[in-house]
């Protein structure tokens, strides 16, 4: 079974205490499925992450938003 347009799957392996308490959060929920719970807490650690090397340039002097040609060449 492939994945729906614009979508990949992610497999990885996660203790099994972690497993049993998702699917209680699932459950309580009433969802069908972990995306629903899943996807928007790694959309907010990517955000987090994204927001953490943003700020770790710019402290460098470096502006991840300028287009490479609006940017010194480092040293």
């Amino acid at each position: 079974m492939s994945a729906p347009d614009g979508y990949s799957e992610l497999r990885i392996y996660i203790p099994h205490v972690l497993a049993v308490r998702l699917d209680g959060i699932k459950r309580a929920h009433a969802h069908k499925g972990l995306d629903a719970f899943c996807v928007p807490a790694l959309e907010s650690a990517v955000e987090v992450e994204i927001h953490k090397a943003t700020v770790l340039l710019r402290c460098a002097g470096i502006n991840p938003l300028a287009r490479a040609a609006q940017q010194e060449p480092s040293e």
